[in-house]
């Protein structure tokens, strides 16, 4: 009995099975844990782009794919457009010898989660949406340039313009809302959005930057979030000034894979919200003023706001980091409003 014909037989064996999940162009694949389908496959990612070595079906919902020349590599589902077994041979472009090590094949991916209808801002930017229980969030980071009836959002600010976007001790304010771009590098608003202080978001002097039906998360909103998804046990830190800590629903919010959020965690996104670490811009720090304005954190931290305000010029912040399953819920002890971070919507009930 030949090689071709006991691939024919375990393919066959493969696709009769009764569990099945679907690629992102419409192939059903269908299958539980076959002893062995062959080395060496061609993954075709939803970008277009393709990866080719080992792969190894590690759970429902990733797979480890084994690259010569480089660390294993970890796909989702959802990033997937097709699987095609590709030839069994080194040729310099990262093909690497079959060998007899099992491929083990678990059904995917993620149906529980529940895709909402896409929304627009005033700029024409479209985002698409996850119903989450009973709410229905972004799933991307918001990029509007503009509140909804048309005023700029003013932008290009100094390290020192952009620390003085602050309430000061008398209550007046200075013109307020501002936004940024990572690093000043327009092209990492492709995908981590823009980082705006919290005046941009507060409805200060009537200006909204959500389109009609939807707006910024209260501090409530988010403990519903949390509620929902479900947590292993919480903390509460005074010293942080409101500093809430829930173990394990970070990861439930976190967008998967090794590119997005290193080694050191757990992503699941279970929930669909697909979190990526986009960093943060510095506001006025009067302990450390030369920080004022710098950008840090891409690639660790997402720490989103809330509408939600709080004293001595802070507002609160929900955050989860690469080091941890943690998500925080914090006003923070130097965070104030004129800091930037990335905002995500909700839509009104």
């Amino acid at each position: 009995m030949n090689r071709l014909f006991i691939f024919i037989l375990l393919i066959t064996s493969f696709l009769s099975a009764q569990d099945e999940w679907k690629l992102k162009d419409g192939t059903t694949i269908k299958g539980e844990k076959v002893d062995r389908v062959g080395g060496v496959y061609n993954i075709e990612l939803d970008s277009g782009e393709s990866i080719i070595g080992k792969i190894v079906f590690e759970d429902t919902k990733l797979i480890r794919l084994d690259v010569v020349g480089s660390k294993p590599v970890e796909l989702y589902w959802e990033n997937i457009r097709n699987i095609i077994k590709a030839e069994n041979e080194d040729d310099g472009t990262g093909r690497i010898i079959d060998n007899s090590d099992q491929l083990v094949i678990n059904r995917a991916h993620e149906e529980h989660i529940t895709p909402g209808a896409p929304i627009i801002d005033f700029d024409g930017n479209e985002y698409e949406t996850v119903v989450i229980g009973d709410q229905v969030w972004m799933a991307e980071n918001l990029r509007v340039t503009h509140y909804n009836d048309g005023t700029p959002i003013q932008t290009g600010l100094s390290n020192d313009e952009w620390g003085s976007t602050r309430e000061n001790r008398f209550n007046s304010y200075e013109e307020a809302g501002a936004y940024s771009v990572y690093n000043d590098n327009e092209e990492n608003s492709d995908t981590h959005g823009y980082l705006y202080n919290w005046y941009a978001i507060n409805n200060n002097n009537g200006l909204n930057i959500a389109p009609d039906g939807w707006h910024v998360p209260t501090k409530e909103e988010v403990l519903e979030l949390i509620n929902y998804l479900g947590f292993d046990n919480r903390e509460d830190i005074d010293g942080c000034r409101g500093c809430t800590i829930f173990y394990g629903t970070g990861n439930k919010l976190k967008e998967r894979g090794s590119s997005s959020w290193g080694e050191y965690n757990e992503a699941t996104n279970e929930s669909g919200f697909r979190a990526l670490p986009s960093g943060r811009r510095w506001g006025h720090y009067a302990l450390s003023p030369e920080h004022t304005g710098t950008y840090d954190t891409l690639g660790e931290l997402a720490s989103f706001w809330t509408s939600t305000d709080k004293e001595m010029s802070r507002a609160f912040q929900f955050a989860v980091d690469y080091m941890s399953s943690q998500l925080r819920v914090h006003s923070g002890f130097i965070y104030g409003k004129s800091w930037g971070n990335p905002v995500r919507l909700i839509k009104d009930e």
